[in-house]
């Protein structure tokens, strides 16, 4: 049985993206830019993606007892700064 990448004519051993003046595997690794990390001083945090109508619908989201959340739509990671009171906002 092949998979569908062959069928549909991708194959990620096989497809290369040109990078620094050499070839590299195209991976997720070396086609998408790292997510953002952002630091805050509340343990509650609104992410609407940036980048306004490229963005995606806004979400809340709370850090619990951890230092930090991320979110599940653009993996923005949103980090409590030292010193910041613990709660909401």
């Amino acid at each position: 049985m092949d998979c569908i990448g062959a069928r549909i004519g991708y194959h990620p051993r096989h497809d290369t993206v040109k990078h620094s003046g050499k070839r590299a595997m195209a991976t997720p690794a070396n086609v998408l830019p790292p997510p953002e990390t952002i630091s805050v001083e509340s343990t509650t945090v609104a992410c609407d993606g940036g980048g306004g109508a490229l963005g995606h619908p806004t979400v809340y989201l709370t850090m619990g007892e951890g230092d930090a959340v991320e979110c599940p739509y653009c993996d923005r990671k949103y980090v409590l700064k030292p010193g910041s009171p613990r709660g909401g906002h």
